[in-house]
């Protein structure tokens, strides 16, 4: 079915032809039939032509915005206690850095100063530890060591004193219980050293080093040397017990006696100093260091503990004081003098009013039209401001819309929360325009009228954006095309035409277009398009 737009032409029209039957009732027949009109004159179609322009056309949308300040902080403070001040009230103008509030602090310098006291007990306990590392491995140490290869010089002294002087008496009393003493003692001493060289090497044994690559070859010399010192002191015991049997302490005089158990003591007092001095000088000093060294690293590790303990109280101080974050005013005071709160309160709100922005919410469709920088219109009751589209919003919200922010021109006279009115632009084409009134529509097929050699020949055409004046062809026509902008209600494809003595036929000018839909959603171009045919007659109801 064929549609038109342009109702109020259908309307002077229909009344021009009722005014026509209605004077033709009232003459009589000869008169009327002279003041009849021809019938070819009576059917001619007169039409209006002109050319699509090319131009720009912007569909524009209303939304319902809210005036927000372009910085919104909430002021929360990083550690908790009491309110010891508070410096500004509702209103203030604030700068960034200024204080806001303050802690009451005692308590906490009462814990810093015992932090500080800890630290300097764990400073003492490493020097102290320093010290034992120190005297491991310094004079004094060495001193004691000195001492007893004193000890062991003059223990070694004694007994050679001791032997030399049995000796003596030996050679001035040669006997053959003598000398069966002398061999024994001298098996004694033997037994005794090869014990000492046994139990030297059974200590080298276990220090060896498992990593080292001559491990094997190391433990293997070592085993065989205390296998043949081990089998020396067999023969050697086994010879001086033959020699035990032989030998009578009572055959020997006084004298022979003391000098033969003063050698032994000799002997012994030299063994004994010799084994101390060893052990100290090895084993006893890599413990004592080794003591020292785990003593020095607990007590610096404590200490470090306790200075970042005492740093991180200290650093707790510089939270003790609130500042603003920002230049702005303070909208909201939340807390109150003497009041216990918590690190995650709120206690201020300070926006930065030097910066207006309008927040609105856009469909999916029309945020993608949308660039930085888009003009846009916000109104608020008889004021109009202007403003620029500032942030797009990429996440859908939970009513499938999308965020818009833009920042009002400098000087809007507007307070943070206010409803305001916002005309965006919502699409936009360049390309061929046409009026709005000269599109039909027949089952949602766009088409126009050209006119063709006398004849108006109907076009099926592609509408893309579209306002209230203007509709974007996309295909279907060309600039060059007769576009029949007049409405008859016998216009039909094929029908004979003539073009009206004022007709357009030439191409407008270069056109330029925007309109506001009054809706408070996007209105798209199809939607527009819509309301045309619910506004119009079809062809044929005008016909009849």
């Amino acid at each position: 079915m064929e549609m038109k737009v342009h109702i109020l032409k259908k309307t002077l029209a229909c009344l021009t032809a009722a005014g026509l039957l209605f004077s033709l009732a009232a003459c009589g027949g000869q008169q009327a039939q002279e003041a009849a009109v021809p019938a070819e004159a009576e059917n001619q179609i007169l039409v209006k032509t002109e050319k699509p322009a090319m131009g720009e056309l912007t569909q524009s949308t209303n939304y319902i915005g809210t005036v927000e300040p372009d910085r919104l902080v909430e002021v929360m403070p990083k550690m908790g206690g009491t309110v010891n001040g508070v410096f500004v009230e509702v209103g203030d103008t604030v700068t960034a850095g200024q204080p806001l509030m303050s802690f009451d602090t005692t308590d906490l310098q009462v814990s810093l100063a015992a932090q500080k006291a800890s630290v300097e007990v764990a400073r003492a306990a490493v020097m102290s530890a320093q010290a034992q590392v120190d005297q491991s491995l310094g004079s004094t140490f060495d001193l004691n060591l000195a001492q007893l290869e004193s000890s062991v010089q003059q223990a070694k002294n004694a007994y050679a004193s001791a032997r030399q002087s049995l000796r003596d008496y030996d050679d001035n009393n040669d006997t053959a219980a003598s000398k069966l003493l002398n061999q024994r003692n001298d098996l004694r001493d033997s037994v005794a050293h090869l014990n000492n060289l046994i139990e030297q090497a059974q200590t080298d044994r276990n220090r060896l080093d498992k990593n080292d690559a001559d491990y094997d070859h190391k433990l293997q010399a070592l085993n065989e040397n205390i296998e043949r010192l081990t089998k020396e002191v067999t023969a050697a015991e086994t010879q001086l017990s033959m020699l035990n049997s032989n030998v009578n302490d009572d055959d020997l005089d006084a004298t022979l006696r003391n000098l033969r158990t003063s050698s032994r003591n000799a002997q012994l007092a030299y063994d004994s100093a010799q084994t101390i001095y060893e052990l100290t000088k090895n084993d006893v000093r890599n413990d004592a260091l080794k003591v020292a060294n785990a003593s020095l690293g607990q007590a610096a590790a404590s200490y470090d503990a306790q200075v970042k303990a005492y740093e991180a109280q200290a650093h707790q101080l510089t939270f003790a004081s609130v500042t603003s974050p920002i230049d702005g005013i303070v909208e909201a005071v939340n807390i109150t003098e003497n009041q216990t709160i918590g690190n995650g309160t709120i206690m201020f709100t300070v926006t930065n009013k030097a910066d207006l922005v309008a927040t609105f919410f856009v469909s999916e469709d029309a945020a993608k039209t949308m660039n930085l920088g888009d003009p846009i219109t916000v109104e608020n009751g008889r004021n109009t401001y202007q403003a620029a589209v500032a942030e797009i919003g990429t996440m859908v919200d939970a009513n499938g819309l999308f965020k818009i922010k833009a920042t009002l021109a400098e000087g809007a006279n507007l307070m943070s929360g206010v409803s305001v009115k916002i005309t965006a632009s919502t699409a936009k084409a360049q390309g061929l325009l046409i009026p709005q009134g000269a599109i039909y529509y027949d089952a949602g097929q766009g088409y126009v009228y050209a006119y063709e050699n006398g004849k108006a020949v109907r076009h099926d055409i592609t509408v893309g954006v579209s306002n209230n004046d203007y509709a974007e062809v996309i295909e279907g026509i060309d600039a060059n095309t007769d576009l029949i902008t007049t409405w008859n209600p016998n216009l039909r494809d094929g029908a004979e035409v003539s073009l009206s003595s004022n007709a357009g036929g030439a191409s407008s000018e270069t056109a330029n277009t925007s309109s506001s839909d009054s809706s408070s959603e996007a209105a798209s171009s199809e939607a527009a398009s819509e309301e045309a045919p619910a506004e119009s007659s079809t062809q044929e109801d005008a016909a009849q």
